[in-house]
């Protein structure tokens, strides 16, 4: 499954994003509650050009005259589902339940400085569905965009001391 690293552009996205993470457990792989809540990306059809070129920092180092382009995904974060075990129990999970895999890595939401995205093979069914955003880069009236397909999933990730 391949892979991309995000980097938050914004510091109060990057606090935003670790406020929410929830606490991971250690638990079985298939059926197994994924509780930290993660990012379902979807790509989206007419998506706003953006007029902005910043400098960005992380712990790559500064970037300068990184212009932004066109839109191209709208990262929703997951919400508790009503997932239900084979004695029809609930799940405890932040919107994800594991069908097929090994136990899960459990993280520390402390630790959370990133999130690692995995393509969606084959992409989600289509959800044409057309939503209003409002971010820093879009102007207070926001953009309507139409929503396609979910094509990414991103986890909270930690990166061990080097």
């Amino acid at each position: 499954m391949r892979h991309r690293r995000i980097s938050c552009v914004l510091p109060m996205v990057i606090a935003m994003i670790i406020a929410s993470v929830t606490a991971s457990s250690a638990g079985g792989g298939a059926g197994e509650g994924v509780t930290v809540n993660l990012l379902n990306c979807y790509t989206i059809q007419n998506g706003p050009n953006s007029p902005y070129t910043l400098s960005v920092n992380d712990e790559f180092g500064v970037q300068q005259h990184v212009r932004l382009g066109k839109a191209k995904l709208l990262c929703k974060f997951s919400t508790p589902g009503p997932f239900v075990n084979a004695n029809g129990l609930p799940i405890d999970n932040a919107g994800a339940v594991v069908e097929r895999g090994p136990i899960l890595t459990a993280i520390d939401q402390n630790a959370v400085i990133e999130f690692n995205c995995y393509d969606v093979n084959p992409p989600g069914a289509k959800v044409n569905l057309v939503q209003t955003v409002i971010d820093p880069f879009s102007g207070a009236a926001g953009e309507n965009i139409a929503v396609q397909r979910l094509s990414m999933v991103c986890a909270p990730g930690v990166a061990p001391a080097p």
